[in-house]
């Protein structure tokens, strides 16, 4: 009888298998990457060269192809991300700019699947425009994952809000959805990967379970944290958290 094999209680073999995996969908993410952002593009270059001139069928393929090819190409970016920081290979680059601009960005990336379902998102600032030094591209990221996670869980013609408070070293940025809320129980399951709870929205939604996750271990790599709160029926709150540096606008 082959001798059986026992647990590594040192979690060795746990962490070397996760490695592993992780390597092994970078790899496989990156194969994936160059020919369907070669579909993406094609896709949108037939429907924009078509116009009004495409047949009802031909147009209706075309929009199919282009819309499922970028459903892939997200998932592979997110992907490559969750990759990334797992291998701790996260480039962070810090710059300076508006937290404004940066919100109004993240809304704009959002703004067509909110009109989808006609809803509203409302954003809700501090008095004074403040200049903040962190990596604007990330930070643009984690909120275009919390306000597309709040959009696709809410109602059609709810609203989505998104309100920032400042604090002495740190910003909070809260997206507040007005949808069905999630169960006590269920909360500590919403950042683990690929979870999606038992719900009539979830079931309607293409989502994989990707983005409130990675969203929080970006946060993380940044030295801050999201956090959930919710209420069955009263929908749910996302706040991420995180220590940022002031920038005197008249001296930038």
């Amino acid at each position: 009888m082959a001798p059986s094999s026992k647990p590594d209680p040192s979690g060795k073999d746990t962490v070397e298998s996760n490695k592993t995996r992780s390597r092994f969908i970078a790899s496989i993410t990156h194969e994936f990457r160059t020919p369907l952002t070669s579909i993406v593009a094609a896709a949108d270059r037939l429907l924009a060269e078509q116009g009004d001139t495409a047949n009802e069928k031909t147009a209706l393929y075309l929009d199919m192809i282009s819309r499922n090819s970028k459903r892939l190409h997200e998932l592979v970016e997110n992907l490559l991300d969750l990759s990334d920081i797992e291998e701790d290979e996260l480039w962070l680059t810090e710059t300076e700019f508006t937290l404004y601009g940066a919100v109004k960005d993240a809304v704009a990336l959002i703004q067509p699947i909110a009109d989808t379902k006609s809803q509203r998102i409302v954003t809700e600032f501090p008095g004074i425009e403040t200049m903040i030094k962190a990596d604007r591209e990330r930070l643009v990221q984690i909120m275009e994952h919390l306000l597309s996670n709040a959009c696709k869980y809410s109602p059609d013609g709810r609203e989505v809000r998104l309100k920032v408070t400042l604090r002495e070293g740190q910003v909070e940025v809260s997206v507040a959805d007005e949808g069905d809320g999630i169960a006590e129980d269920e909360l500590p399951l919403v950042f683990d990967e690929f979870t999606r709870l038992d719900n009539e929205i979830t079931k309607a939604s293409t989502g994989r379970g990707l983005g409130l996750s990675i969203a929080r271990k970006l946060a993380k790599a940044m030295g801050g944290d999201i956090s959930a709160s919710s209420e069955v029926g009263e929908g749910s709150v996302f706040t991420l958290t995180m220590p940022v540096q002031t920038v005197d606008s008249d001296a930038a």
